[in-house]
């Protein structure tokens, strides 16, 4: 029985790893951000908690939205710099399935 109950908690701590990284993100408010005006307080706001975030320098930082292959058969990446915590510039990419190259619309 103890054996059995290790192994259910340690499947649960892995299921909800892999439930929280890559989330979905709403990609229609893509088109809402706006270089220079965009905070990093309304960016959690349109698509919630970023899946990484690195610091450029003191002010800059880059924050990452990305959601695996097998949500609806595409990759898609959101890459946004933000100085001062105003957004500076952002690409969002998609690769559909089977496709070579990815579609990007950079900002």
């Amino acid at each position: 029985m103890r054996f059995t109950s290790k192994w259910l908690v340690i499947l649960l701590l892995v299921l909800l790893g892999c439930s929280t990284a890559g989330r979905d993100f709403d990609s229609t408010k893509v088109s809402h951000i706006v270089k220079g005006k965009t905070t990093a307080s309304e960016l959690v706001k349109m698509f919630g908690a970023h899946h990484s975030k690195m610091a450029l320098s003191n002010d800059r930082e880059e924050w990452i939205y990305i959601v695996p292959s097998g949500a609806k058969d595409r990759n898609r990446k959101l890459d946004i710099i933000l100085n001062q915590g105003v957004v500076e510039s952002y690409t969002y990419t998609i690769m559909e399935a089977g496709q070579e190259k990815p579609f990007s619309l950079g900002r």
